[in-house]
């Protein structure tokens, strides 16, 4: 299992791999037909127990087996007959193995993005979970398989190297646990003690070839996975055991509708099934947030439809209990988000907000202040430019940072908001603020803990320098400055949101600089989510489109979607908890616009990490272990009840994650 380039022209999407899977489908569903009628009736081993006399009595000849093959349906023996197409049907295991097979391609290409693939791995482990309860043959090919990619180097992405976590961290340590003892788990592994080596090796070899023989048209279309595994369905000495049939069975079963999905996404790509991919994908993300919402007793829905969004955020002023409440809540302790916390905490910020904005400069302003920084900071980089190429041209060996990027953008950002709300040039005692708006970026967007000094750090900074130096702003709210509903509204909307959300912003134009600002927004949005909780019913044009009492979960990406690509969706939100400092952002943002994009020093992609949008395309493991130790305990409800939506308890959080008053 291997990641995958997302480019549409080359990589994963290449006509050849087209072919591959064209032809791969049909002949291994042929394989895996095989696998069910015909090597139960005439390749399986004899019961154990039985003499060899009796062996040859019960399978008779290869003839009278065929004779029963085509003579006889079901085959007059049950133990043959139940390890054919009808029952496994009938047992519904098939569903879960589907299913398994059906996302590793999703997984590799990130249809669904890093969140939507974790989501998708855990409803495939509790299937694993399930079907284990009957046999270990699921856990059997988990191990085969995952072992066997390591082995060839082929799980390069977080999110497989999470599976084999799973695999032998918690799947076979859980089979010693449901055995009772270690004698009895032995036990039950030992039916597998034949197959699991030969399956194994066909895995590694099999990835191996792929990976580094991919010119032999035998690796590359996966001919060998075909071969060796027949040559393991029909010539184990004594036959197949109907323990070791049934690990092949599944392992067929999950590959082919691996081949499948791949064979869908392939086509999809190259417009032969225009929309299906995208029904799948909505489809999928429908049914993950309905699985949320049932087991957190509460009706949730997964609006797509960028009309019906924009009527939801205008319905509501309640952002609800969801992932903002449990995720972003916490994430952006110390301080207190205007654009998480809810209730009266909400309306009281909002008005001291309001109030501390009238005392500001006009938006104006900060669009003046923006182009003039914009302007210096593009002539320094021209600068270091000309040094660098000079001292190439000498074979000096100076190492000078030439490129405008995601550091440098974020940079601009806080440079024009401090001069815009304090009246400051930059100074080198304000860089923690910079490093801190990349911790609080690494939690806000589940990629790690942030590191809480520098969070402290920042605030100190902010209360103690450049707000206790302000002639106006600090008798606003005196030292009452030190606590986090006071601070928070410099720290969140004027500095660590605009630092974070230009950077996203400015990776968007630069990706699509033909497009608009808003358009090239609605591509690339800054939030990947919007949530609202609607108490009423929601309406358009007379009709119900969301019920009441229901918490509405929105993804940008959907809207961005082709079939959506030509929606005027208000990409600052709408309703009572439309982005507030919409003029200002639109300052800066139109500062970059017409004086960055398309120069050839303007790279903000370069150090742009930890994107909520995950376009910087990178996951390291220990990132997955946190999205998922954060993200699985509230999915399943197991975490929630110590959070609270009152104000004293939301500021003695926010108290607390600083870890002491600042001075």
């Amino acid at each position: 299992m291997s990641g995958a380039s997302r480019g549409d022209g080359g990589g994963y999407f290449t006509n050849d791999r087209a072919v591959k899977y064209g032809y791969g489908v049909p002949r291994l569903a042929l394989v895996t037909l095989f696998a069910f009628e015909i090597v139960p009736r005439l390749f399986l081993a004899a019961e154990r127990g039985g003499s060899a006399t009796s062996a040859a009595t019960s399978s008779a000849s290869a003839a009278d087996a065929a004779f029963e093959f085509f003579t006889s349906s079901p085959p007059a023996d049950p133990r043959r007959w139940a390890l054919t197409l009808a029952p496994y049907l009938a047992s519904r295991r098939f569903i879960g193995h589907v299913y398994i097979g059906s996302i590793g391609a999703g997984v590799n290409v990130q249809v669904l993005g890093f969140f939507g693939n974790i989501l998708m791995l855990l409803l495939a482990a509790f299937a694993c979970v399930w079907d284990a309860k009957r046999d270990l043959s699921i856990v059997i090919y988990l191990m085969k398989t995952f072992a066997g990619d390591q082995l060839a180097g082929k799980l390069d992405t977080a999110e497989w190297k999470l599976v084999l976590f799973f695999t032998f961290g918690c799947m076979a340590p859980w089979v010693y646990f449901a055995s009772g003892s270690m004698d009895a788990a032995a036990s039950a592994f030992a039916l597998y003690a034949r197959i699991l080596p030969i399956l194994f090796l066909v895995q590694a070899v099999c990835e191996y070839g792929d990976a580094h023989y991919e010119r032999f048209v035998f690796f590359r279309h996966r001919y060998g996975f075909e071969f060796f595994t027949l040559l393991a369905l029909t010539s184990l000495p004594g036959g197949i055991t109907p323990e070791e049939l049934r690990v092949v069975q599944y392992d067929l079963v999950i590959c082919l509708m691996y081949r499948v999905s791949n064979l869908i996404i392939i086509a999809n790509k190259n417009g032969l099934c225009s929309g299906v991919l995208g029904c799948f994908t909505i489809a999928a993300r429908k049914l993950c947030f309905a699985a949320f919402g049932v087991l957190r007793g509460q009706r949730l829905v997964n609006v797509t439809d960028p009309e019906v969004a924009t009527a939801v955020m205008r319905a509501s002023v309640v952002k609800g209990d969801a992932l903002e409440r449990h995720v972003a809540t916490p994430a952006w302790r110390p301080l207190l988000s205007l654009e998480s916390v809810d209730g009266e905490l909400h309306s009281s910020m909002m008005r001291d907000f309001h109030d501390l904005a009238r005392r500001l400069p006009s938006p104006g302003r900060l669009g003046e202040i923006a182009t003039r920084r914009v302007t210096e900071l593009i002539r320094a980089h021209e600068l270091k430019a000309r040094i660098a190429k000079a001292a190439k041209a000498k074979e000096l060996g100076v190492d000078v940072d030439v490129a405008i990027d995601a550091r440098a953008v974020a940079r601009l950002s806080l440079t024009v908001f401090v001069e815009y709300v304090f009246g400051r040039r930059w100074e080198p005692a304000f860089e923690p603020l910079l490093d801190a708006t990349w911790e609080w970026r690494k939690e806000i967007a589940v990629r790690g803990k942030a590191d809480v000094k520098l969070k402290r750090i920042a605030v100190d900074v902010v209360v103690n320098d450049l707000l206790r130096k302000h002639p106006v702003l600090w008798h606003v709210h005196g030292e009452d400055w030190a606590k986090p509903r006071y601070y928070s509204l410099i720290l969140q909307p004027y500095l660590v949101s605009p630092a974070i959300n230009v950077g996203d912003i400015a990776v968007a134009m630069a990706r699509h600089p033909n497009l608009s600002l808003e358009n090239a927004m609605r591509r690339m949005h800054p939030f990947p989510i919007f949530e609202r909780y609607v108490d009423r019913d929601v309406l358009i044009r007379g009709k119900v489109v969301v019920r009441a009492h229901t918490q509405v979960i929105m993804f940008t990406t959907d809207f961005a979607s082709t079939r959506y690509r030509n929606a005027q969706w208000p990409v600052f939100g709408a309703g009572p908890r439309a982005c507030a400092g919409t003029q200002l952002a639109l300052g800066i943002l139109a500062a970059i616009r017409n004086n960055m994009v398309g120069h050839e020093l303007f790279e903000p992609t370069i150090g742009h990490r930890h994107s909520g949008r995950h376009n910087d395309g990178v996951t390291t493991p220990a990132e997955a272990f946190y999205s998922a130790a954060t993200i699985l305990p509230i999915v399943m409800g197991w975490r929630g009840d110590e959070f609270s939506d009152d104000a004293e308890s939301l500021e003695l959080a926010a108290a607390a994650a600083l870890s002491g008053r600042v001075r």
